[in-house]
């Protein structure tokens, strides 16, 4: 996840604060509740990653022409 989310704002499909937060907000989370010892997830981080989810699949999806215009020039996909 790490790597995926640096490469979408190395591309340009997220912007470099969406790549903050997106490590902050929803990888780190991830990592938490894969890895460490079991605890109640707090509604604010539940919050918090949710709309950062929200606004990654966005910046993907809401002009999908031009983000698969980027992903091609970049070489990510064919």
């Amino acid at each position: 996840m790490l790597h995926r989310i640096d490469a979408a704002s190395e591309d340009g499909v997220i912007t470099e604060t969406r790549k903050k937060r997106a490590h902050e907000n929803i990888r780190v989370l991830g990592n938490d509740i894969l890895h460490d010892d079991w605890r109640e997830v707090k509604q604010e981080e539940f919050d918090e990653a949710q709309k950062y989810s929200q606004r990654v699949l966005e910046d993907f999806y809401d002009d999908r022409p031009t983000v698969e215009a980027r992903l091609r020039s970049s070489g990510r996909i064919p």
